[in-house]
């Protein structure tokens, strides 16, 4: 299958927006995608260069895999650079722990690799989660249970749903009851609803007649069911919507920013990123505009760009697309000259792409390039 430059290049940038929305977990290594002449790279936060630029295109680091392309090939790497061998029907969905979960597209199961290759566990699950705390939650089917870093089952399969280990307690379903156990299996704490989340800053959301409220680590309810549409708390504060309007929350369920803003991400060292006008086209790039805010509400500092990171190591990402109607004419010119010429077209270093990096005041430390 073939694609135009032009749609390679959509893909791509849409692939790197999304992997930085999920992002660079709480395990990140620290290491970030640059430019230099075409080709991308890592650096770390002290901005020195950690895996030479030889890629065509790469991404950020999530649960320690990153994902690269190489003269058109698709392949995964570790944070040393290494590429992690998979055949060509298997995918990585993300590593956590030294483990990787991945999937094969054949049987349309998960499994676990470590990142030299080795298989853990064959492709048989229905559904896993990544490593947590020695255990991993996964599912044969509708039976439930976690496996420990042999791929032994460290809690047997008896359960509706498994969640994932954190500060020592999961969320399970045993007969339609959500739960929390810890790692011997005992019950900690039960509630009366069919779903809960993982504990996240000490919370967990749950959900009961269409609206979700938060629990503490002994079971109390802290926050009564009251909102339609929330997230976990990172931080301190938790996303709301109201009216297709976000904004956020204290762990009392007190409203501290006021819910106004067009699009919100959660919290990520003291400042969050929000929107609250649309996105405008040029003809040199696609922008939006993205205010990051502290934790009252105040805006900090404004950046106009294609799409901008969350604080990693003090440091977040800013892109720009530069104009693609550039390459077509770029290579319209080098494929005319090539037949005047009768010389072998050779294009020069360049990507579609202008990646930089700015600290907490919105100044650059890495200026955008490409």
């Amino acid at each position: 299958m073939s694609f135009g430059k032009t749609t390679a290049l959509i893909i791509i940038f849409l692939f790197l927006s999304f992997s930085s929305a999920l992002g660079q977990e709480k395990n990140s290594p620290n290491l970030y995608p640059v430019v230099v002449n075409g080709k991308w790279g890592y650096i770390n936060r002290q901005l020195q260069m950690v895996v030479q630029p030889r890629f065509d295109f790469a991404s950020d680091f999530m649960f320690g895999v990153a994902s690269d392309v190489i003269n058109g090939k698709f392949n995964y790497i570790n944070i040393k650079g290494e590429i992690i061998p998979l055949q060509g029907n298997e995918h990585l969905v993300g590593c956590s722990e030294g483990i990787c979960l991945f999937w094969k597209e054949k049987f349309n199961k998960v499994g676990f690799v470590r990142e030299d290759g080795q298989i853990i566990v064959a492709p048989r699950f229905s559904n896993a989660h990544f490593f947590s705390e020695g255990l991993a939650g996964v599912c044969e089917g509708k039976q439930c249970g976690f496996i420990d870093r042999t791929g032994k089952w460290a809690l047997p399969p008896k359960y509706q749903d498994a969640g994932k280990f954190v500060d020592g307690l999961a969320n399970v379903v045993i007969d339609g009851q959500a739960c929390f156990i810890d790692q011997k299996g005992k019950v900690v704490i039960k509630t009366d609803v069919s779903y809960v989340s993982p504990f996240s800053d000490g919370l967990a959301a749950f959900r009961k007649g269409g609206v979700t409220g938060f629990i503490d680590r002994t079971g109390k309810v802290v926050i009564a069911p009251q909102f339609k549409k929330v997230h976990s708390f990172k931080e301190g504060l938790a996303q709301i919507e109201v009216s297709e309007k976000c904004g956020y929350i204290d762990k009392t369920g007190k409203v501290v920013i006021e819910a106004k803003f067009r699009g919100c991400t959660d919290f990520s060292e003291g400042l969050a990123r929000v929107s609250g006008e649309g996105d405008f086209w040029s003809l040199a790039l696609i922008e939006g505009v993205n205010d990051y805010i502290d934790r009252h509400g105040n805006t900090v500092f404004r950046k106009s760009a294609y799409e901008t990171g969350d604080f990693h190591g003090g440091i977040a990402r800013v892109s720009f697309w530069v104009n693609p109607l550039y390459l077509e004419a770029r290579d319209l010119f080098f494929s005319l000259r090539s037949k005047v010429t009768g010389k072998k077209i050779e294009y020069p270093p360049y990507s579609a792409i202008k990646v930089g990096y700015m600290d907490k005041t919105g100044n650059y430390v890495w200026p955008p390039q490409n």
